[in-house]
């Protein structure tokens, strides 16, 4: 556990951290939403791994540091646009909002290469649909999953902060936390 925690500390990398918003102050009530946020199975990337004891996502890690309100708002790669919605109710209820977006096997893996280096599906309007209900004032943190390059730049102005977490293994979700 020790080791695995540690390897994923050590791998997420803070791109941008505007107004110090990081790291959140423990007991506050979190939003948070993205296709990664609760996604177990991706936490151990796309390839050459084996059947870890446990895998710790972060939805169930932030919840012993917040109170969360979790909702999915889209999935990786499908336009629907439907669980926009729910997320965006649950930022206007928060203190902060995280979302657990990027990349997924789906998306890249050996011989799939991608055509743009954009947040796949509608994972971008998500962004605008949190930060809308969630306001000016409040933090609103990206966390990029995956493994290849992720173009933000359309969104940039919208975060507070910025991680990158790649694939981050079993206490992946642990560490972001």
């Amino acid at each position: 556990y020790a080791e695995a925690l540690r390897a994923a500390q050590e791998g997420i990398v803070l791109l941008e951290n505007k107004r110090g918003v990081l790291p959140l102050q423990k007991g506050k009530k979190v939003a948070i939403a993205g296709p990664n946020a609760n996604n177990s199975a991706n936490m151990q990337g796309i390839d050459c791994h084996g059947v870890p004891p446990y895998l710790i996502n972060p939805v169930e890690a932030i919840k012993d540091y917040a109170t969360v309100q979790y909702s999915q708002g889209c999935s990786m790669t499908k336009n629907d646009t439907s669980g926009f919605a729910a997320a965006a109710a649950d930022a206007s209820n928060a203190d902060a909002a995280v979302l657990v977006l990027g990349l997924d096997p789906s998306v890249e893996y050996e011989m799939r290469d991608r055509t743009d280096l954009l947040l796949p599906g509608v994972q971008a309007g998500l962004v605008e649909a949190v930060r809308k209900s969630l306001g000016p004032s409040k933090p609103l943190v990206l966390v990029l999953m995956g493994g290849g390059v992720i173009d933000t730049a359309p969104i940039d102005s919208l975060v507070d902060a910025v991680l990158w977490v790649g694939y981050p293994g079993q206490s992946g979700g642990t560490a972001l936390a």
